[in-house]
């Protein structure tokens, strides 16, 4: 439920308040409230004890099934991004070579670019763009969009049970904070994409048609929204390279390169991952 979450994270904030924090144990204490909100979530999801979804890590920090044992690992690939760094094109790519399903970012550049500039701005329109965009073409949109001062609990709460549920049955991920959702799940590999912002900028604009100021600006607003719903929805900063396997960056090699270099590394990481029959 997202009681148990709300807790901790109010714990965390006194915790936080309380004591002269370094932010590598700011990071640690982030980390293992993630770590219980994913356990919680897929022992309800089985039915079974939480003791029962957790093995012992190899040196990895990777300790939570997201299957029964008997079932084996499948491949589980989280990939964040700078915009323009090559995300949509590296990441279905990685997934048709690992067999599994593409799931791509919760919110689209587009949505992310119409939303308001002041929306940055404001904290209470921040929060009624994110939970309007979050629930859009479900079923419960007007309902969730009239419960606009719900906590920010609920909001990760869901996206962390959908994350959970396509990682089942492997997956590549986009975004979504994969990374700390997933992030002590076995037979996942957490990626974070990089580049140098003119090449960014070019790529963008081949792309969009726009000009070099406008893909400019598109690019900063765009890095700072998702920033912020990072900050807002989970406490934790994406573009922290300490809660990813690999840092790549994407000016100095082709996407196939890239695309090489994460399968490669997956399958060394994980050579008795299978993909789904």
């Amino acid at each position: 439920t997202g009681a148990l979450p709300a807790v901790l994270a109010v714990l965390a904030a006194v915790v936080i308040l309380g004591y002269n924090l370094t932010s590598d144990q700011h990071r640690e204490i982030i980390r293992e409230l993630h770590a219980r909100r994913s356990e919680g979530a897929v022992s309800s999801s089985y039915g079974v004890e939480t003791s029962r979804v957790r093995t012992e890590e190899l040196g990895d920090d990777r300790d939570l099934l997201l299957r029964p044992r008997g079932r084996g690992v499948l491949p589980v690939v989280t990939l964040f991004e700078r915009e323009g760094a090559g995300l949509s094109e590296i990441a279905p790519a990685v997934a048709k070579r690992l067999g599994v399903a593409y799931i791509p970012q919760k919110f689209s550049s587009d949505q992310v670019a119409d939303a308001d500039v002041q929306v940055l701005a404001s904290d209470s329109a921040f929060q009624r763009w994110l939970r309007t965009v979050s629930y859009t073409g479900t079923q419960y949109s007007d309902l969730a969009q009239a419960l606009a001062t719900a906590e920010d609990h609920s909001v990760a709460t869901q996206n962390s049970a959908e994350l959970l549920k396509y990682a089942e049955d492997g997956a590549v991920i986009a975004g979504r904070n994969g990374a700390v959702v997933l992030g002590r799940a076995v037979g996942s590999l957490h990626v974070r994409l990089t580049a140098p912002l003119d090449r960014r900028v070019n790529r963008v604009m081949a792309k969009t048609g726009l000009t070099a100021p406008e893909v400019a600006a598109r690019i900063a607003f765009e890095d700072s929204m998702r920033t912020e719903m990072s900050r807002s929805l989970y406490r934790w900063n994406p573009h922290d390279d300490e809660y990813y396997d690999l840092v790549i960056n994407t000016a100095t090699v082709t996407y196939d390169q890239v695309v090489d270099m994460i399968v490669h590394f997956y399958r060394s990481k994980y050579p008795d991952a299978v993909s789904p029959d």
